[in-house]
């Protein structure tokens, strides 16, 4: 019988990977989704957070107008008008009753202004040297606005070179006709810090968030990986022919595809056993069978060789008598 010769001599080469790595391909399948997803919501959220924590500010700029409106409407029933610099509101003097606007502005946190026509006649605010903010015009877009009864909102109004929050309500007399208007405000810098200490806090939520998303997807991948890495290099073994390899329980009892195949593996090295076993146990038989034939043969020659004997025995006889 021919002897079957294998060569394992390109086997080093059949092992190596010719491409990406399955912990490479599931790291990219899983992580790059996720964080694009991330990544889009993150910005959307950002955006909206922003918007959201806007307008709330600004709602709140409105309500203090508002507010403002019906306290000097409780303090006096009569219409606005302006007497040389000073403006009244009935008989109450607004302009120089200061306390009530430095007591409205400290209970509500904003800066609060009483404007007649374009000109501020009482407010809160202050110049840079300390005086307050009186005389001035505001400008004659939100004057133009106010002046045709709408609201004014606005997030990045500049008063005496600062950026403000800011909300018009116009102020109307008691026949309807507006008059001027009232100002509720709030530095931008004051406002867009909050607002960027709740993004901030919001976009480290996420990175967190995303952090541990792909910490577990790490160990999982990296989990299959090795699983894989491990049943491959057993198959190797068995392929250069060692059948005492024992697929390890633990890839055994996993309940997903590497187990399955793990299961395979196990139960095709237990076949080769019994193969084996039988081819070898055949080998046995065929070699006891020619054992006894051996032993025919050469009983059959001695007998061969006992009847050649005779026979020349035989004949010698055969010839004396002769």
């Amino acid at each position: 019988m021919s002897e079957v010769n294998i060569d394992f001599s390109h086997d080093e080469d059949l092992t190596k990977l010719k491409g990406l790595s399955i912990k490479i391909k599931i790291l990219g399948t899983a992580l790059i989704p996720l964080i694009l997803l991330a990544v889009i919501t993150m910005v959307t959220s950002v955006i909206n957070l922003r918007s959201s924590l806007q307008k709330e500010a600004l709602d709140e700029l409105k309500v203090a107008t508002q507010a403002m409106e019906s306290a000097y409407n409780s303090i006096s029933g009569g219409d606005y008008e302006q007497q040389g610099e000073i403006l009244y509101k009935g008989v109450f003097n607004v302009t120089n009753n200061l306390t009530f606007i430095d007591d409205f502005t400290a209970q509500n946190d904003v800066e609060v202004t009483v404007i007649y026509g374009d000109t501020r006649m009482a407010t809160s605010l202050r110049k840079e040297d300390g005086s307050r903010n009186v005389g001035t015009q505001i400008s004659s877009e939100v004057y133009a606005q106010v002046s045709s009864g709408e609201s004014v909102e606005s997030t990045s109004l500049d008063i005496g070179g600062t950026n403000y929050y800011a909300y018009y309500l116009p102020m109307k007399n008691s026949d309807g006709s507006v008059v001027g208007s009232y100002f509720a405000g709030k530095p931008s810098a004051d406002i867009d810090a909050t607002i960027n200490k709740q993004v901030i806090i919001t976009v480290v939520i996420a990175v967190v968030i995303l952090v541990i998303a792909a910490i577990f997807i790490l160990y999982v991948a990296s989990s299959m990986s090795a699983a894989m890495s491990d049943v491959q290099s057993l198959v190797t073994d068995v392929a250069h022919g060692d059948l005492d390899v024992h697929i390890p329980d633990k890839y055994q009892k996993r309940k997903d595809e590497i187990g399955l195949m793990a299961l395979s593996l196990q139960r095709l090295v237990d076949a080769l056993h019994h193969i084996i076993a039988d081819i070898v146990h055949s080998a046995d038989e065929v070699e006891d069978d020619a054992e006894k034939m051996t032993d025919m043969i050469q009983q059959t020659t001695n007998n061969a060789t006992e009847i050649s004997h005779s026979v020349d025995n035989i004949s010698q006889g055969a010839v004396s008598q002769a």
